[in-house]
């Protein structure tokens, strides 16, 4: 009855598309009911209990709940002193892989820092990253050259992976800050030798993490200005 009662919240649209992955059958002039209890078949034989969950996450406003994460994240830059436990942080990782590619390329690397020694080190190479004095943790975001398959994309790639870690940490309750390597040279030099870092790799952004120890004002900022419809 549970499963009956999820697939009346799904969208016709998301119930036709289940089905044609099921079956090479025409839609046309299904009953309603029947594309139902096809659809549940289709989940409990292969399980998908995520697709369910998404499901009732559609139905419950979650889409509004990821609008107010976004309307209220800021860049924390004052921390507590508490650890960011491992899975936390793998939590954000996950989040940061799944951001999308260029021809889903997916040409990132992670460099973790948690020694006190790097992340002290850090401010000599990246003024805008002083808060790592401070910060319990970081996240190097690099491109890695060999898993590149259109070059240059790289860079719309890994800010797509940092914005992910961005809201993944709000989420979580996780203060961040974006702090730019890429393009400058003495930054990326300064971290490859920093970190022993390899010649195909490029660092990219540093993502210092923290428990917040700061509530900084949520500002308004859509700006119908800045909104051009059909041309400028």
């Amino acid at each position: 009855m549970m499963l009956l009662k999820v697939n009346r919240s799904f969208k016709c649209g998301l119930l036709i598309t289940i089905v044609k992955e099921l079956s090479p059958k025409k839609m046309t002039g299904w009953p309603p009911l029947l594309i139902q209890f096809q659809c549940i078949f289709w989940l409990l034989e292969r399980k998908h209990y995520r697709f369910i969950m998404a499901a009732r996450n559609i139905r419950s406003g979650f889409a509004m709940e990821i609008l107010q994460a976004i309307k209220t994240r800021r860049s924390i830059r004052k921390y507590q002193d508490k650890a960011i436990p491992a899975e936390v942080i793998k939590d954000i990782l996950e989040a940061a892989m799944f951001a999308p590619s260029a021809g889903n390329e997916q040409p990132w690397q992670f460099v973790i820092l948690e020694e006190r020694n790097l992340l002290d080190a850090v401010p000599s190479i990246c003024p805008t990253a002083s808060m790592c004095r401070h910060s319990p943790a970081a996240i190097l975001v690099c491109s890695d050259s060999t898993l590149e398959k259109y070059p240059d994309f790289w860079v719309q790639d890994c800010s797509a992976a940092v914005e992910n870690m961005l809201l993944a940490a709000h989420a979580l309750g996780v203060g961040a800050v974006w702090a730019g390597i890429y393009p400058l040279k003495e930054r990326i030099e300064g971290f490859k030798k920093l970190l022993s870092l390899p010649e195909e790799i490029t660092p990219f952004a540093l993502v210092t993490l923290g428990y917040p120890d700061e509530q900084p004002a949520l500002p308004q900022r859509y700006r119908k200005d800045r909104v051009h419809y059909n041309g400028w």
